[in-house]
């Protein structure tokens, strides 16, 4: 008794599979071929052995037919695979009974995606074919992978590969928009922080201290990028975040941050009037502003240096010691000694009083005038006229005490 080979069993199994598929390509089976029906041409075929003897290798064969295309060069079309059996294996043109007949099926347009630990595509992770030309990833790289990209016609024809790109593990240390480093911010006021927004951040964790330290330190967390402080006292603040990524895992620090709160600038309440030098005081005013314990005035004239006083309350009786044009600001200060932003600077003028004449006498040699000193005065301006509006001066000069002696010969 003859054995059969395995090639044969396995041969069975695949007629099997073909027979079990076939769909409305079985109106060949029972059929003799060649010839075949017309528009159907033999593209390719395979013996298979139905024995161990030489005469039998070629007793079944699997075929593809369809068409070819009137150019050659741009290949055919496959649309069915028949299983034939040899009618007569010693004759000279085979002639075969289709047992089987399945449709090859119609392929599709779309594209082909790889996606590989390497830019040779050695070690691919990922290969698939989509209808579209976009594809969600829904794996997180924790290294750099590469990606390519072929395209399908309707006859599933590929085009050649894309140039690989890259899929760059992106970052996720938080980036911080608000506020800015070393950021000077207004007192009384919540402290607002906020990052760039990011797909791999789930969650914010940040520390805030009064110490560069941060021992002790305030924690929050947060899944919006937006994060507030709420209203902190005055003095400087370090802070700095992390982020909880969609794997769960803690990213690096952004590096510890810093912003100073303190007092905002003042409002001048209104301009100081202009005075004579010698009044009481000039009184200098402006408004309340958060967190200000006292005040800090800084005030200077044309030829003088700046001085600073203190004051309590948010009004200051400055009294000016020469004449000139004044310039001042305030700042408030907290309760740490720290000064706010300035004031915007106010402007006001301080001028001599005008001199008093007190009396005269006359002789016919001599006119002698004199009137009262004036606070600051250092020279005084003599000038005698024979009208009212002085446009015909008959005697002027200079001196410095509060009396001028005028020749009566000079007067005729």
């Amino acid at each position: 008794m003859l054995r059969q080979s395995p090639l044969r069993f396995a041969c069975a199994a695949a007629f099997t599979a073909v027979i079990a598929t076939a769909s409305a390509a079985d109106s060949l089976v029972g059929k003799t071929v060649p010839p075949y029906p017309a528009g159907l041409d033999e593209l390719q075929g395979s013996c298979i052995s139905g024995g161990p003897l030489p005469a039998q290798v070629c007793d079944y064969s699997l075929t593809v037919v369809g068409r070819f295309a009137a150019d050659r060069a741009q290949g055919a079309t496959a649309t069915q695979v028949l299983a034939m059996r040899n009618l007569d294996s010693g004759a000279r043109q085979a002639r075969w009974i289709v047992t089987g007949a399945v449709a090859v099926p119609k392929p599709r347009k779309g594209y082909e995606l790889q996606i590989a630990k390497d830019p040779a595509f050695v070690e691919v992770v990922l290969q698939t074919r989509v209808p579209t030309p976009a594809y969600r990833w829904e794996q997180l790289p924790s290294v750099t992978h590469w990606w390519r990209v072929r395209s399908f016609d309707g006859e599933g024809r590929p085009s050649e590969w894309s140039q690989p790109r890259t899929v760059a593990l992106e970052s996720t240390v938080p980036v911080p928009k608000l506020p800015a480093d070393e950021a000077l911010l207004p007192c009384a006021q919540s402290v607002e922080l906020s990052f760039e927004a990011s797909p791999l951040i789930k969650e914010f964790l940040v520390e805030v201290s009064t110490s560069k330290d941060f021992a002790p330190a305030r924690q929050l967390t947060s899944k919006s990028p937006n994060v507030s402080l709420g209203t902190l006292s005055a003095g400087t603040w370090f802070w700095r975040a992390k982020a909880l990524d969609v794997r769960g895992r803690t990213g690096e620090s952004t590096g510890a941050r810093k912003f100073t709160i303190r007092p905002a600038a003042p409002k001048i309440a209104k301009p100081a009037a202009d005075v004579v030098l010698g009044a009481p005081t000039v009184t200098l005013s402006w408004g309340d502003v958060a967190c200000a314990v006292s005040w800090v005035v800084e005030a200077s004239t044309d030829t003088k240096d700046k001085v600073s006083l203190v004051a309590k309350t948010s009004s200051l009786g400055f009294k000016p010691n020469a004449a000139g044009e004044y310039r001042w600001r305030v700042a408030a200060v907290d309760e740490r000694g720290t000064p706010g932003e300035w004031s915007q600077e106010s402007v006001f003028k301080v001028r001599l009083a005008t001199p008093t004449p007190r009396g005269e006498s006359s002789t016919p040699l001599k006119l002698d005038l004199a009137w009262t000193p004036v606070i600051g005065a250092t020279q005084y301006r003599i000038e005698i006229a024979s009208e009212r509006d002085f446009k015909q001066v008959l005697s002027s000069g200079t001196v410095t005490g509060s009396q001028f002696r005028v020749d009566g010969g000079m007067l005729s």
